[in-house]
């Protein structure tokens, strides 16, 4: 039987795990949905969630603040601090090192296991509202009407390039 697992972020403070089962009728699927996981936490509504393994992902927050989580505990496992506005986004690029965007026009790059920043990059953007990691561990940042690509350029050193739209 298929079972999927549904993390959720949510403005009321909290994230939530369903898991996901397939109930088939003779006309359609019906799923059930069983929460399994309700994680308080943050003590502003949560942004943005991404997956670092099979148990553990990490939230970030209007509270400024990202956390890691493992499915296991019922508290965060550990707290980023740094930003100085909402952090809106946050995705992985190794099973080392995430990034996170913020409010405060930055991308900051992390070590997993450090609770401060390894480098914090200032983007001459009003506000930061997504991040990605491409493939080869390479950033990519959006803001209005412009697209930030920053360049790894040496082991955990990157550099930012401006691509205008």
């Amino acid at each position: 039987m298929l079972i999927i697992r549904l993390l959720l972020g949510k403005t009321i403070l909290n994230i939530k795990l369903f898991k996901v089962k397939p109930i088939y009728s003779s006309h359609e699927s019906i799923f059930c949905y069983l929460s399994i996981l309700k994680q308080p936490g943050h003590s502003d509504c949560v942004r943005s969630l991404a997956v670092i393994n099979g148990v553990e992902f990490l939230s970030c927050s209007n509270d400024y603040t990202i956390k890691r989580w493992n499915l296991n505990s019922p508290r965060s496992v550990q707290t980023y601090e740094g930003h100085t506005s909402f952090v809106y986004s946050v995705s992985i690029i190794s099973a080392q090192q995430f990034a996170s965007v913020s409010e405060d026009r930055s991308v900051r790059v992390w070590s997993i296991n450090q609770s401060e920043s390894l480098q914090t990059i200032r983007l001459p953007a009003t506000t930061v509202w997504s991040v990605c990691s491409l493939t080869n561990g390479d950033l990519v940042a959006g803001c209005r009407l412009i697209f930030f690509r920053i360049e790894q350029e040496k082991k955990n050193i990157f550099v930012l390039f401006i691509i205008f739209i």
